[in-house]
C-alpha cells in the first residue's frame, strides 16, 4: 500500500510540473528573442569631413569597419501563422515585439532602440523567413558626445522583398537576409557624410529562462521519483 501512495505521489507531482510546463511555455513561449551581429559592408569608400578626422585622429578619407550588435524580441505564435515565405511582419512592435542595435565606431558606441522613437523614425518592420527573424526595415537615430562635439547617426536598413539572399535559416544559428544600410552621420560643424553599405545579420536564438528552469525542475522531479526508496530524500 506505501509503495501504490508513493507512486502515487510520484506521479501527482510530475503531473503537476509538467502542467506548470505546459503553462508556462504557452506564455513565454509566444516571445521569441534572438541576439543579432554582424559587420557593414561599404559600398564606397567611407569619406569623413577632414576637420573631423583630423580632431578625432584619424585619416581624412579612410576606410574603417563598423560592427554592430543587437537584440530582437517578437510575438513566435503569430510569426509561425505567417508560414514559411520570405516576408514582412508589420504589427511586431504593436505585439510587444522591439528591436535593440548597438553600433561601434571609432568615435563611440551607438545604441538604437525600438523605444522612444523620434517622430522622424519609422517604426520597425520585422523580415520573417521559415518562421524565423532574419531581417528589418526601420529607421533609427541617436546622438551621442565625442572629442569633436555632438555626433548624430541616423541608421536606416531595409530588406528589400524580394531578396538576393536565397539560404533559409534552420537551427537556433543562422545568418539572416541582405539589408541594405544607409547611415547618415552628423559631425557637428563639420558637416554631414552619408554613407550606403550592406550586411547580413548573424542570429542566435536565446531560450527563455523561465521556461528552461520549468524544464529543468521537471526533470528533478522525474530524476528524484525514480530513486530506490531508500535513497530518496522526497516523493
Amino acid at each position: 500500500m506505501g509503495l501504490v501512495r508513493t507512486r502515487f505521489a510520484c506521479l501527482t507531482a510530475i503531473s503537476f510540473v509538467a502542467l506548470l510546463g505546459f503553462t508556462e511555455t504557452g506564455k513565454c513561449d509566444v516571445y521569441t528573442t534572438d541576439n543579432f551581429d554582424g559587420a557593414l559592408d561599404f559600398e564606397s569608400p567611407l569619406t569623413l569631413p577632414a576637420g573631423a578626422a583630423a580632431a578625432a585622429g584619424l585619416p581624412s578619407g579612410g576606410i574603417f569597419s563598423l560592427n554592430y550588435t543587437g537584440t530582437d524580441r517578437y510575438d513566435q505564435t503569430k510569426v509561425n501563422a505567417l508560414g514559411n515565405a520570405l516576408q514582412v511582419y508589420n504589427n511586431f512592435i504593436p505585439d510587444g515585439g522591439s528591436v535593440t542595435v548597438t553600433l561601434y565606431t571609432p568615435f563611440g558606441n551607438f545604441p538604437f532602440s525600438s523605444n522612444g522613437l523620434p517622430s522622424s523614425s519609422s517604426e520597425p518592420t520585422l523580415v520573417v523567413w521559415n518562421k524565423d527573424a532574419v531581417g528589418f526595415d526601420f529607421t533609427m537615430s541617436d546622438t551621442i558626445k565625442s572629442i569633436i562635439g555632438n555626433i548624430t547617426l541616423t541608421l536606416n536598413v531595409s530588406a528589400p522583398i524580394p531578396n538576393p539572399q536565397t539560404t533559409p535559416p534552420s537551427g537556433t544559428s543562422y545568418n539572416g537576409v541582405l539589408e541594405d544600410v544607409t547611415l547618415t552621420a552628423k559631425f557637428g560643424r563639420f558637416g554631414t557624410e552619408v554613407i550606403e553599405a550592406t550586411t547580413i545579420p548573424h542570429f542566435t536564438v536565446v531560450p527563455e529562462p523561465s521556461t528552461m528552469a520549468l524544464l529543468g525542475l521537471g526533470a528533478s522531479v522525474v530524476g528524484v521519483c525514480l530513486l530506490p526508496r531508500r535513497q530518496r530524500v522526497c516523493c
